[in-house]
């Protein structure tokens, strides 16, 4: 190992540098010099593809203050992607100064300015993107797929999103519903006995109502009886299993919250053989095959606690520093809401992760400005940012070009 310190000139020099090939890397997106080349096409890229590009170039710049720059500029993509030209342009020199205050605007302009943003992805897609956007209003996600068909389509699915599938004795058999006035009954646990379900058997043949139970697991004596009951038209109470993954830990609870159910288990003190049926609530379902997705239709009650469940995930979101809880969380607010819209989208297998990002960003602003309101921008590749994100932006450049201009010294560790 071979030790050096940069100071003075050379260090000055590297300064300048990270200047210079910052300046350098606006102009690039800017002039939209760079591309991505697939299997497929050749993709112009922007400034929804930022931080994809800066990670590149960066890759050939050896700097020593660059994982100063790296971590903010990663923070700020992650939140608002259209907010980077700004955090580079204060952080070389550019005067701009915090905004005052925010402002409210209608989505309809929103769309304007960005129809005005030179982006060939969005130029190209944005009559999809703008419809996606105004299905989905407010409350509701919106996830990018890939289909093997010629056109781009819009699918919409409601309710909230189990983490539940449907019982092996009868996934060859059950085909895509609607379960109308089901009882759910949750058990946090298994169900072991055909005796524990006899009085829910006997209550749906005699009038003939619906019934779901959802459980982490069904030994094979109840599950063939539920299903060969079913299967001759004698009752109707459907199985489905918790999944075995880590994102199903707070399934449960997410379940019994939104739908006011109160869980079998050993902390409630509860037996699914002595339940009072009548006390248990009904729902809708949606039940797609396909997919293995079970989807419980809210009522005004549930969604009133979806929305109220969502903001407490959020505010843990934004407190949550580890990546793969972040991802749980984020996965867990996206399921929690009661309205998915799902664009399905004509391409190669190696476009999809790089129209995933870019349609992130697209729909990510019109979040962020939604929550935040806006602040007017001058000079700059947007009309509008919302305003959370200009002040992160600008007083993290300030603080990065600080924290820079005060290095006297760097340490080099170089291998032999």
């Amino acid at each position: 190992m071979k030790n050096s310190v940069v100071v003075g000139k050379d260090l000055q020099s590297f300064k300048d540098n990270l200047n210079k090939n910052i300046d350098q890397f606006q102009k690039s997106v800017n002039n939209k010099e760079l591309s991505l080349v697939t299997n497929m096409s050749i993709n112009p890229l922007g400034w929804t593809d930022g931080f994809r590009l800066f990670l590149e170039g960066w890759k050939n710049y050896s700097s020593p203050i660059k994982n100063v720059v790296l971590a903010s500029a990663y923070s700020i993509n992650k939140t608002c992607p259209l907010a980077l030209p700004l955090y580079f342009e204060v952080l070389t020199g550019k005067s701009r100064s915090e905004p005052l205050r925010s402002h409210r605007i209608g989505s309809s302009q929103l769309l304007k300015d960005v129809r005005r943003l030179d982006d060939n992805f969005i130029n190209e897609r944005y009559d999809l993107l703008s419809s996606a956007l105004k299905a989905a209003g407010s409350g509701s996600t919106i996830t990018i797929e890939r289909h093997d068909f010629l056109h781009d389509e819009i699918e919409i699915e409601s309710g909230f999103k189990t983490l539940c599938s449907i019982n092996s004795f009868f996934k060859e058999s059950f085909e895509s519903k609607e379960i109308k006035d089901a009882t759910i009954i949750v058990v946090d646990g298994s169900i072991i006995e055909v005796s524990e379900v006899h009085h829910i058997l006997e209550r749906s043949y005699k009038d003939k109502s619906a019934f779901v139970i959802i459980a982490r697991h069904f030994s094979d004596d109840v599950s063939n009886t539920l299903f060969v009951n079913w299967q001759s038209g004698k009752t109707n109470v459907i199985p489905f299993c918790l999944d075995d993954s880590l994102e199903c830990i707070n399934e449960i609870k997410d379940i019994c919250t939104l739908t006011s159910t109160t869980p079998i288990s050993k902390d409630t003190g509860l037996l699914i053989s002595t339940i009072d049926l009548d006390d248990c609530r009904k729902f809708n379902l949606l039940f797609n095959a396909k997919k293995q997705s079970l989807r419980i239709i809210l009522d005004e009650a549930g969604s009133q606690k979806s929305t109220i469940s969502r903001k407490k995930l959020e505010v843990q979101l934004d407190k949550e520093k580890i990546d793969d809880v972040r991802d749980l969380i984020s996965k867990r607010i996206s399921r929690m809401t009661s309205r998915n819209v799902i664009v399905k989208v004509s391409c190669d297998v190696s476009e999809l992760g790089l129209i995933q990002d870019r349609a992130g960003a697209f729909f990510q602003y019109f979040s962020k400005c939604a929550a935040q309101g806006v602040t007017k921008m001058d000079n700059y590749i947007i009309d509008r940012l919302p305003t959370s994100e200009v002040i992160k932006a600008i007083r993290r450049a300030k603080n990065d070009k600080k924290s820079i201009d005060s290095i006297k010294a760097v340490i080099r560790i170089e291998k032999q």
